[in-house]
């Protein structure tokens, strides 16, 4: 999540364990979290860097 917010995505909504990021661009990202784990697996995290257009 920290690296979204350094490529200027924003928080715009929280849904139980889903936080739903969006830039100004329009590229819409959701983050499953759980302050249980620091980490996601990483198809997930992949597949987040896909969706905001980072990879």
């Amino acid at each position: 999540m920290k690296l979204l917010k350094e490529h200027g995505f924003i928080d715009v909504r929280i849904i139980g364990d889903h936080h739903r990021y969006e830039d100004e661009t329009g590229h819409k990202v959701t983050v499953p979290y759980s302050g249980l784990k620091d980490e996601l697996a990483p198809g997930t995290y992949n597949n987040i860097l896909k969706q905001a257009g980072l990879k």
